[in-house]
């Protein structure tokens, strides 16, 4: 599979590995938010022309056999479902938290998209395997 930055190839345990990575980078934001505070975005030790370096970091922190990932990305995806279910629509859609963008906007373009194009990533390399 191709990587999401770098010109080399990936796989499956990698894909998981950045959505878990992401993921993990959302429920920091939307827990720094419940606190007051205003999160660094997309994490503080790395700034949006970085994504790069942060891509290669997920692969590097998250790694393991393909089920324990797996495993890891559901129980993130439930802890951050219900975080999101109990925040507050101002929380989310109506304080900007970098230049214009909401927290929410934030989360749509980097959590929701990312799940989106991940399950296509997978489902093409499942079919060049003759898996599907």
């Amino acid at each position: 599979i191709k990587a999401h930055a770098e010109a080399k190839l990936i796989d499956a345990c990698d894909v998981v590995a950045h959505a878990i990575g992401w993921t993990e980078t959302a429920l920091k934001w939307i827990e720094t938010l419940h606190g007051g505070e205003l999160p660094a975005l997309p994490t503080a030790h790395h700034q949006w022309d970085e994504l790069n370096r942060l891509s290669s970091d997920f692969y590097r922190e998250y790694n393991g056999p393909f089920k324990a990932l797996r495993a890891r990305l559901l129980g993130g995806n439930t802890r951050l479902m219900k975080l999101l279910e109990g925040s507050t629509e101002a929380l989310l859609f109506q304080k900007p938290v970098e230049k214009e963008q909401t927290m929410g906007k934030v989360i749509h373009q980097h959590i929701s998209s990312l799940y989106a194009g991940e399950v296509i990533r997978l489902r093409v390399w499942k079919k060049g395997l003759g898996w599907v």
